[in-house]
């Protein structure tokens, strides 16, 4: 029987329907406690870096040590003392989180010191400067308090367009809380997508709305690192006087972030150099979760499974890692994109903003350092630098990257495309340690009004930390910097493919079609996927590829790659002369694709004249089915050793006596070398047939053990063989069932 509903029942309906829908929305939209500090016992050295040095205008020297922070009763001391250190009168601390957060609620439990000429401050910046350097990028400060107002809290927001050096001056609102200086209170922001909350104990007293103007005002979309510290002095309160009690402690009970699930991300390194080891990557720990984790290309993930916190090693490729977290009421997948490269420099193009840069602007120089879209030799951007009043030194105006590793003994090597405005513009080079401070390198470098690739090689003489810098304090004018490059001949040399993940889009490679062929090719999921409507009437008629790799006579050469297709089809592979004959430098490789991702391989030996900018590529035509590339690698080419000499290096390199011998079902093998070298271990019968293939990869020096199980094949004598580089070595084992 059919049944009509009045406008009365409707309504009442609709309103039940919509109480539902906004529990349900209220009940998955609970924020849960992602991190937070106790300071229960002792300071938590895996949740907290340390300023060293002075800051701004204030007359302190940060520094790490007990005098200045440490956990006293179950809250954080941060003490300011007055004393001579460093040349300065007085000592204190700033500590900023080693995670990063975008959108939440971020709290602590303060009590401020109760003497004048400091600013204690709870306050939050950029973890990735992606709009430039400050104050483009943002700062929120959730609790200032320069202790000569006693009462008075401050929580400002800082942007391009609203801030007190550049701007129309910082906004924010000011609330009083009498026993600020006695008593503890909770200083706490809310902040989503389309505003920041400022409150104290939960009373909100000013609230900063996203206007959706662009990152002017509001850079407020990226991820952001918790500060705590105690300024000594400046502009906005004076100096210690007589009156000023040491040590003076700011006191923190705790810190909490909280966080919606669909907020929560992973934290870690997203650039790192090939073969970078042991890298740690971490996501919420939250309550009665579980966790499971993926990493890309040939990655290992060597700690961590079934945690929220994993350690990667890093091999040739990059990619998304992966983390699967399952709450009791839902369940997300959280990608986080790590590049891998030959480039000891992170974010060398500036596609990130100026994250892992920084910047020096010293008085009474005016600099504006910005990034510019116009004229960029790759990439989306590039670093401009607008000088406008020079300093009293050139290195007054500077930027510089930090923390890079060299070893004695390596040899470096430095490109990067620059050009000015101003041509002749000079700008320096420097290689440099901090501590002690020592200057390794330096070199003069004059601009032109055109882009240009400089380079410059250099033999580290010791162990050491150093940084890179670039002054440029020599003349007025408009400075261009791009595309920087730190590396060694071992690193550049470890696969001549460029952007070989796919981690920059299509960046570096070309796809044509030729003939009838209609095919697009694209970024899908991290892998370059090939759409067919039509194959064309050749297999050359649809082609992916690049050129400009560095083929050398009688040296051997190994390819290999991943791949994939909507339903089995054949593809080929090649390296050969960019130009007319079109040369292919090694007979036909043809590769029987599946619809499961698998890695292909192979080897051959140049015997062409040398071609220092060969093309590879796959061709893909005549057939309409999809293909799927990703992890893409031409090794840089090694002396072949003909089978029958002497093994090189037997000393260094070394394939040991499976264990046990006979065996059965299974035995282990142990081999080992000492330099990075593409590894294959392969398994023959005793008529040469080759029976399976256990290792076929790039591996970093060291001693390596597999297992084999031969439970699928019948007793008898096999052979094992090993060849690393240059290196071969076949031992025969027994299978006795």
């Amino acid at each position: 029987m059919s049944k009509k509903y009045n406008h009365y029942q409707f309504a009442i309906f609709n309103f039940f329907l919509f109480v539902l829908v906004y529990a349900t929305s209220l009940s998955a939209q609970n924020r849960i406690l992602v991190w937070s500090d106790e300071f229960n016992n002792t300071i938590d050295f895996s949740n907290w870096d340390f300023e060293l040095g002075p800051t701004n205008d204030n007359v302190h020297y940060y520094t790490d040590r007990p005098d200045n922070i440490q956990v006293v009763n179950g809250a954080l001391h941060i003490i300011a003392l007055e004393e001579s250190y460093m040349g300065y009168n007085y000592t204190s601390a700033l500590l900023k989180t080693k995670t990063n957060w975008r959108y939440g609620r971020i709290e602590a439990r303060i009590k401020l010191p109760p003497t004048n000429g400091f600013v204690p401050a709870f306050w939050l910046l950029p973890a990735e400067n992606s709009y430039g350097w400050w104050p483009k990028s943002g700062e929120i400060d959730i609790m200032e308090q320069p202790s000569n107002e006693v009462s008075n809290i401050y929580g400002t927001i800082h942007s391009e367009t609203h801030n007190n050096i550049t701007g129309t001056g910082a906004v924010g609102g000011i609330t009083v809380v009498p026993n600020a200086q006695t008593d503890f209170h909770v200083y706490a922001v809310e902040w989503n997508a389309n505003r920041i909350d400022f409150s104290v104990d939960n009373q909100n007293y000013f609230s900063y709305n996203n206007d959706y103007g662009g990152s002017a005002t509001w850079p407020f979309d990226q991820p952001f690192y918790i500060i705590l510290n105690l300024a000594v002095g400046g502009g906005w309160v004076g100096n210690p006087d007589s009156t000023t009690v040491f040590p003076a402690v700011m006191e923190v009970d705790w810190v909490r972030v909280y966080q919606y699930f669909d907020d929560v991300a992973i934290n870690g390194t997203d650039f790192n150099p090939y073969f970078t080891p042991d890298i740690s990557y971490s996501v919420a720990d939250i309550n009665n979760a579980s966790y499971w984790w993926e990493v890309p290309g040939n990655a290992q993930l060597i700690a961590g499974q079934n945690t929220n916190k994993i350690n990667v090693d890093w091999k040739y490729f990059g990619g998304d890692i992966k983390a699967n977290v399952t709450t009791n009421a839902e369940n997300r997948i959280i990608k986080f994109p790590v590049r891998i490269s030959a480039n000891l420099l992170k974010n060398s193009g500036f596609e990130k903003g100026v994250k892992y840069w920084n910047s020096v602007v010293g008085y009474p120089a005016q600099v504006d350092f910005s990034l510019s879209t116009n004229n960029v030799p790759e990439g989306n951007q590039c670093l401009s630098v607008n000088v406008q009043t020079l300093g009293v030194n050139p290195w007054d105006i500077q930027c510089s990257q930090k923390d890079i590793i060299f070893e004695a003994g390596k040899e470096y090597i430095l490109r990067f495309w620059a050009r000015s405005n101003n041509a002749p513009g000079d700008i320096n080079l420097a290689i440099i340690s901090f501590n002690p401070f020592v200057v390794y390198y330096s070199e003069l470098i004059h601009l032109t009004n055109n882009w240009t690739r400089y380079e410059i090689n250099y033999t580290a003489t010791t162990n050491d930390t150093v940084a890179l810098n670039i002054d440029l304090g020599f003349q007025i004018g408009v400075y261009y910097l791009d595309n920087f490059l730190l590396t060694t001949p071992e690193l550049l040399n470890g696969n001549q493919i460029m952007n070989a993940d796919f981690m920059d889009a299509d960046s570096n490679w070309n796809f044509i079609t030729l003939s009838s062929a209609v095919a697009t090719g694209s970024l899908l999921d991290g892998e370059y996927a090939v759409s067919i409507s039509n194959g064309g009437n050749n297999v050359w008629d649809i082609h992916l590829g690049q050129f400009g790799i560095n083929m050398v006579k009688g040296q051997e050469y190994t390819v290999s790659f991943d791949a994939y297709a909507q339903a089995p089809r054949t593809i080929s592979a090649l390296i050969g002369k960019n130009s007319e004959p079109w040369t292919v430098y090694h007979d036909a490789r043809i590769f029987s694709l599946t619809s499961a991702k698998q890695r292909y391989t192979y080897s051959f030996i140049m015997n062409n004249t040398s071609d220092n900018q060969a093309r590879f590529g796959f061709d893909i035509g005549q057939s309409a089915i999809d293909v799927f590339f990703d992890n893409i690698r031409v090794s840089s080419g090694t002396t072949p050793v003909n089978i029958s000499e002497i093994p090189t290096e037997p000393k260094s390199f070394k394939l040991l006596q499976n264990y046990p011998n006979p065996f059965n079902p299974s035995t282990a093998i142990k081999y080992s070398f000492p330099k990075i070298s593409f590894v294959q271990i392969k398994v023959f019968d005793v008529l040469g047939n080759e029976i399976e293939t256990l290792v076929n990869e790039e591996k970093p020096a060291g001693t390596y053990e597999l297992n084999w199980n031969a439970s699928n094949l019948p007793s008898g004598v096999y052979f094992y063989q090993l060849k690393a580089g240059s290196f071969f070595e076949t031992k025969k084992m027994i299978l006795m069932k």
